[in-house]
């Protein structure tokens, strides 16, 4: 598959997702990016990890001005949630840390976890 290929896929992918599977498709991105960053902060790539970290943080921040806050009790602490990983990633992005980063994987893969089982459940019920 040429990468002409490949990104009109993921694009269509993505046309055609349910809102369930984008919020899992911008998760996963965001990790990906987060995991990519920490492996360039480590290999001293310094450019690609900024880049890295600023498409993690992209859909972070994305992920957070879609937050429907008032949509229930788990909207406020998401909200926190969010901003905490922006903060991370903008201390990751400031001095090239890898500590950060990997506070914000954690907490990304544990709320990727979470939706991905929420999901499942409402599927089988």
């Amino acid at each position: 598959m040429t990468r002409t290929q490949l990104d009109r896929y993921q694009e269509m992918k993505i046309q055609t997702a349910s809102p369930q599977e984008l919020l899992l498709i911008t998760y996963d991105g965001a990790l990906k990016a987060m995991r990519r960053a920490r492996r360039a902060c480590v290999q001293g790539q310094e450019t690609k990890a900024r880049v890295e970290t600023m498409t993690a943080l992209s859909a972070v921040m994305e992920l957070n001005s879609t937050l429907n806050v008032e949509a229930g009790a788990i909207g406020p602490p998401l909200r926190q949630l969010y901003l905490y990983v922006i903060e991370l990633l903008t201390q990751a992005l400031s001095g090239l840390e890898i500590k950060p980063l990997d506070e914000a994987v954690r907490i990304m893969a544990s709320l990727l976890e979470s939706w991905q089982q929420a999901f499942d459940q409402a599927q089988a019920s």
